[in-house]
């Protein structure tokens, strides 16, 4: 049903307590109160004020007055009609609205009914309740409730709008980190030369800093992983790989769980190996070392598996210049990495 005002509530009460009634002839009294800017309200009162009556009254005064509307005081005739005397009271005024509030019957009974006469839109509106009788200040209030409820829709196109709440300003979008993106990542790198049987299994270490435009350098080592065993009918040899490379990154697609990125990048690669000759007559175990420039262009992605965790997988298409070869006993067993593919998967720190 809504609030009710408290200040002007004991405005009213203190008015209606002081207000008497002579011999039955009405007698107006006009509120102090704000001024009329939505119009006059009369109120009509049984000229036997009972308690029950008087506080719902004052609530409902107290209401009108904190709505704006001006309030006059008129006694209802219990010999009358209450609905004709609130529609044909006091023409002269220009009242926009009249009401009143009287016992049903008996002036001890449990009916009570509550007129409200729109005299604008010419129309008027009852309503009749039953009170408990056991807690006459529970019954002043429902019973005051029900009477402002029912004014409010009779006096709708005049009756003060509910303040609307104000709408907060909406936030700023935020700005794009202009900040750079440093990743960290380790892994396991798998190479597979296309004239060898088995890939090389190694570890990997790469860095990265990626600015928010996508353009990005990567550093990225590989190495210290398991031998790669080559047997033949000329002797074994044990091969072991290093790789070192710097590059450019451009990333196409970010998202909050995923990213993409094409990688194109320069370096060198390190192979080692030592061998045995199957010739008993040179079965002397051999070792030597060679350099080569390295080339490797790929496509990388990572998904989002934590807050700054990602797990991230990259292929690249790798050859060297020039060829690296292992030669065992005179025969040529290689060429490796030209071309090759280089396989990555690990985890990856963001920062």
């Amino acid at each position: 049903m809504g609030s009710l005002s408290v200040a002007p509530v004991l405005l009213s009460l203190l008015a209606i307590a002081g207000d008497g009634v002579d011999g039955g002839v009405s007698r107006s009294v006009s509120l102090p109160g704000a001024q009329p800017s939505r119009g006059l309200v009369i109120v009509l009162r049984p000229e036997d004020v009972y308690e029950l009556t008087r506080t719902a009254l004052a609530r409902v005064t107290g209401e009108l007055i904190a709505a704006e509307f001006q309030t006059t005081f008129v006694t209802l005739d219990p010999s009358q009609d209450p609905t004709t005397q609130v529609e044909t009271v006091a023409p002269e005024s220009h009242a926009v609205a009249a009401f009143a509030i009287a016992h049903i019957g008996d002036p001890n009974g449990r009916t009570i009914a509550i007129w409200v006469s729109d005299r604008v839109g010419q129309r008027t509106s009852i309503l009749r309740m039953t009170i408990q009788g056991d807690d006459v200040s529970h019954d002043a209030e429902v019973l005051a409730l029900n009477a402002i409820e029912l004014i409010r829709v009779s006096l709708a196109g005049l009756w003060p709008a509910p303040p609307q709440a104000t709408a907060a300003p909406p936030k700023p979008a935020a700005k794009p980190s202009q900040r750079p993106q440093f990743t960290l990542g380790l892994g396991i790198t798998a190479q597979q030369d296309w004239g060898l049987p088995s890939p090389q299994w190694m570890g990997s270490l790469m860095a990265m800093v990626t600015w928010p435009r996508g353009l990005g350098i990567r550093a990225e080592i590989s190495g210290l992983g398991p031998a790669l065993t080559l047997t033949g009918d000329y002797g074994t040899a044990a091969v072991h790989r290093q790789l070192a490379s710097l590059g450019l990154t451009w990333t196409f697609l970010r998202r909050a769980r995923v990213q993409s990125f094409i990688v194109a990048s320069a370096g060198v690669a390190h192979l080692s190996g030592e061998g045995t000759s199957t010739d008993p007559a040179r079965a002397v175990a051999r070792s030597g070392a060679a350099w080569s420039a390295l080339g490797a262009a790929g496509i990388a992605a990572a998904v989002r598996l934590a807050q700054r965790i990602w797990l991230g997988a990259e292929l690249d298409c790798i050859v060297t210049v020039p060829p690296l070869v292992i030669r065992i006993d005179d025969y040529d067993y290689g060429p490796f990495s030209r071309p090759g593919v280089l396989a990555n998967v690990g985890l990856q720190f963001i920062f």
